[in-house]
C-alpha cells in the first residue's frame, strides 16, 4: 500500500524565520515538511544525477554525495 505524503505544512514558519529570511536571503528550518517529501526529493534528485539527459553539459560532472546530505 503508498502512503500518502501530507500536503501542508507540519507548522507554519515563525515571523522570526520569517525576518531572518526576508534580511539574509536564507533560512534553516526545521520539522516543517512531511519526511514524505524529503525521501521523494532525494529520489528525484538521485535519478536527475544519473540521467541528466539532454541538459547534461549544463551540470557539474561529479557532484560529491556528501552535498546532498540530510543536514
Amino acid at each position: 500500500m503508498e502512503t500518502r505524503i501530507g500536503t501542508e505544512p507540519l507548522r507554519n514558519l515563525t515571523q522570526e524565520e520569517r525576518s531572518a529570511y526576508e534580511s539574509d536571503g536564507v533560512v534553516l528550518v526545521s520539522d516543517v515538511l512531511d519526511l514524505g517529501w524529503v525521501d521523494l526529493l532525494c529520489d528525484a534528485f538521485e535519478v536527475a544525477l544519473t540521467n541528466p539527459g539532454t541538459l547534461q553539459k549544463s551540470t557539474p560532472q561529479k557532484v560529491a554525495e556528501e552535498d546532498f546530505s540530510p543536514i
